[in-house]
């Protein structure tokens, strides 16, 4: 049930989002493009993770979150105002302190599926690291990625698990 959730919540982002079907959209991308922005979607990945570990609600907001974005959960979906985002990552900081949480690592090199020249899909697989050095969990999920007026940014986050990757095939 939550996968189908998953699945029908995807399909209408996509859409809402997209004219035409992904194949038709990325066919009329050209290699250095497509490169491009795995590129861009990488470097994103870097600048989530750093603003994540150093607790920047405010750098989440302005610099990685499109507005508006996404939520899903098992009570649906949520549009995220910047407010809406903010006072999330501040609820997980808080949760995380009090498993005295330190940093976050990428464990793999990003997966990024191009879907056209404006959506990306992007498994990220990281580890959060407790100030003891040792692991608090490891996990993988999959972002939506948009690209606004201001670069590339997440449009929503699609909790798949660590063994369900988003695959690009």
């Amino acid at each position: 049930m939550k996968f189908r959730l998953f699945a029908a919540a995807l399909a209408l982002l996509v859409a809402a989002y997209s004219a035409a079907p992904a194949h038709a959209q990325q066919a009329q991308l050209t290699p250095a493009e497509i490169a491009k922005i795995k590129t861009d979607l990488v470097a994103a990945a870097q600048v989530y993770m750093q603003t994540f570990t150093a607790h920047d609600t405010k750098g989440i907001v302005e610099k990685v979150w499109a507005n508006p974005g996404l939520a899903s959960d098992a009570k649906g979906i949520t549009i995220m105002t910047p407010d809406k985002v903010a006072n999330m990552y501040d609820s997980q900081y808080r949760d995380l302190e009090k498993l005295q949480y330190d940093h976050s690592v990428m464990t793999k090199e990003p997966v990024v599926c191009v879907l056209s020249a404006n959506n990306a899909i992007m498994n990220l697989s990281f580890q959060r690291i407790k100030k003891d050095g040792s692991r608090l969990l490891e996990a993988t999920a999959a972002y939506w990625y948009k690209k606004t007026a201001d670069g590339w940014r997440m449009a929503t986050i699609l909790d798949v698990g660590i063994k369900n990757p988003v695959t690009c095939d």
